[in-house]
């Protein structure tokens, strides 16, 4: 049985780390949300989608490597959503932390804030959805 590498998981990583970074560079050099205002609902959306995508990548090579074994479509979808909620949570934080100590202003509110979050686990329910039902049909073929 091969080991799991650091290289699996940092693969495991690229859609977050694209959208990070497509979303850092509209923002930063385009300056889009003058323009978009509501770009940071798409953003996180997107986010909650990519880190969806990481944790069902996460899931399956911990399987592969007889780290985790999970049948259940249903588990699998509440464990997408956990996954996606913890990164939703600590992504705040880094942004409360930033605005209090570096001066940042990232945080708008706790609406602003609340309204990230919901969008980060929307983002994540949609692709947990997707996945369940993927895994749905093939157990019904």
């Amino acid at each position: 049985m091969k080991k799991l590498s650091w290289k699996d998981i940092g693969w495991a990583f690229w859609p977050p780390t694209v959208v990070f970074l497509v979303h850092t560079y509209l923002v930063y050099a385009f300056h889009i949300t003058t323009f978009f205002p509501n770009f940071d609902m798409f953003a996180h959306l997107a986010g909650g989608m990519a880190i969806g995508y990481t944790a069902s990548r996460l899931e399956i090579l911990f399987q592969e490597k007889a780290l985790l074994n999970i049948k259940s479509a249903q588990i699998r979808f509440f464990l997408i959503l956990c996954v996606v909620s913890l990164f939703a949570i600590c992504w705040e934080f880094h942004e409360f932390l930033l605005d209090t100590y570096w001066g940042s202003h990232m945080q708008e509110g706790l609406l602003d804030t609340m309204e990230d979050m919901f969008f980060g686990l929307f983002g994540g329910g949609i692709f947990a959805f997707f996945l369940f039902m993927k895994q749905k049909r093939e157990v019904y073929k």
